[in-house]
């Protein structure tokens, strides 16, 4: 009885020490391409924001450059959010798999805008 309890209690903490090691790092992740189309990145770094600050840096492009976030946007509290985007040609909001806003590429620069509902906090990709 001694060995079942000391075997469950070290599988329940290596489980915890797992997940813990495991844990998807909230944030996103910003990887611009040096042309619009090209496949491979120039630069990729982790942010907390969605904006064009890397365009200041030496080396990166301020013309025909394409970028992308990706990652985890945690939700603290249940409500109604604005959600808003900007872009010179074609740019889409999409958050857990749903297009929320889309801008086509004969516009020019322009922004859009929607409200969204959370019915809870959640993690959003």
């Amino acid at each position: 009885m001694r060995k079942a309890l000391l075997a469950a209690l070290t599988a329940s903490v290596l489980w915890a020490g797992l997940r813990a090691g495991v844990a998807t790092p909230t944030g996103l992740v910003r990887t611009v391409f040096g042309a619009v189309g090209e496949r491979e990145p120039l630069h990729e770094t982790r942010t907390h924001d969605v904006d064009l600050s890397f365009m200041t840096a030496p080396h990166m492009p301020r013309r025909f450059f394409s970028a992308r976030w990706h990652g985890i946007w945690q939700i603290d509290r249940a409500g109604r959010y604005a959600l808003h985007l900007g872009a010179d040609d074609w740019a889409r909001l999409t958050i857990d798999g749903e297009v929320l806003l889309e801008r086509d590429r004969e516009r020019g620069y322009g922004t859009t805008a929607r409200s969204s509902t959370s019915s809870r906090p959640a993690t959003r990709s």
